[in-house]
């Protein structure tokens, strides 16, 4: 048992993380605290630019959209195959369990 989840396949905390709280280990699953950095990763470093390209106008757009969309690609392939796992699964309906539209709006680096 941790502090925030009974199970590893709970998809629902227990209680409210608060909210500047640093997760450790002891709080939830490893595989959430796992999918919870691929998921940073893959929204800094393969969503944002990718959405971002998409409203600039820059001379060498077309390749750089190439390369990006590759990274898209291949980072959201690793994404769907962890979430081939219960676990990993889990951990995310708990994550994204928290989210309320406006916080994902608000808290979003697209409005920015």
């Amino acid at each position: 048992m941790y502090t925030f989840v009974a199970d590893k396949l709970d998809v629902a905390y227990l209680s409210a993380i608060p909210e500047n709280h640093q997760l450790q280990e002891c709080d939830v699953p490893e595989e959430e605290m796992e999918l919870r950095e691929i998921v940073e990763v893959w929204y800094e470093s393969a969503f944002l630019p990718a959405f971002n390209l998409q409203k600039i106008d820059i001379e060498n757009k077309a390749e750089l959209t190439v390369v990006q969309m590759h990274v898209f690609s291949n980072d959201t392939s690793t994404l769907a195959f962890l979430l081939k796992n219960r676990v990993y699964r889990a951990a995310l309906n708990r994550m994204l369990g928290i989210w309320t539209f406006i916080d994902r709006i608000l808290s979003s680096k697209l409005f920015i």
